[in-house]
């Protein structure tokens, strides 16, 4: 779904970074379930989780993260429901992600 996409973002970082998270905005029109219709990216570390030992690299791995699991999740729904398995089996075998 998101393969081979180019995907812009805007980094906003305050006088008061390390001790305050980067706001992060995507630029592209997108459908994403972490990503609001404004482009705000809704990531744990840039929230609840930011601590200042956390950098910018480590903000930037965070977003392939969510491009790369949310990529293998709708592969394996895709899958399932191919092979007729019933949709509960995924949530079941895969308790880490809900």
């Amino acid at each position: 779904m998101y393969k081979g996409g180019t995907f812009r973002f805007s980094f906003s970082i305050s006088d008061n970074y390390p001790h305050e998270a980067p706001k992060i905005r995507c630029l592209n029109k997108i459908y994403h379930p972490n990503i609001d219709t404004a482009g705000a990216v809704c990531l744990n570390i840039l929230r609840e989780e930011w601590k200042p030992v956390l950098t910018i690299q480590a903000v930037i791995y965070g977003l392939q993260y969510l491009f790369l699991v949310i990529f293998f999740t709708l592969l394996s729904l895709f899958f399932l429901k191919i092979f007729k398995v019933p949709i509960s089996s995924f949530f079941i075998l895969n308790l880490e992600f809900f």
